[in-house]
């Protein structure tokens, strides 16, 4: 519910709330969490987080992963830039579209 508001501010004060768009909204949720689950599934019980990004320097990545780092420092400069702006709905939606689109269609397929 609060994703599907954050995403209708654009529209001004009054909001004429589509229930599929907040079920659409719930169901990219769940898909957020089965996605995090899988993730950590995958990376096993004794996985520790690198310090910090400059590690990543260090991996072996592939190209698909190199490809879903540039995706994710997009996306995330978008959300920075529209929090600044108070622009939620811009900050939803690149969220939505990488989330969805590029991070669980593409590279955990």
């Amino acid at each position: 519910m609060r994703f599907a508001l954050c995403a209708y501010t654009s529209q001004g004060r009054d909001i004429n709330l589509d229930i599929n768009r907040v079920v659409g909204y719930r169901n990219f949720c769940n898909k957020v969490w089965n996605a995090t689950r899988f993730g950590l599934m995958k990376l096993g019980d004794g996985f520790k987080p690198l310090p910090s990004t400059d590690a990543l320097s260090t991996l072996n990545l592939g190209a698909m992963d190199l490809w879903v780092l540039s995706k994710l420092a997009t996306a995330t400069k978008i959300v920075q830039e529209s929090m600044a702006i108070y622009d939620f709905s811009s900050a939803t939606t690149a969220v939505y579209q990488f989330w969805l689109y590029e991070l669980c269609d593409v590279y955990l397929v």
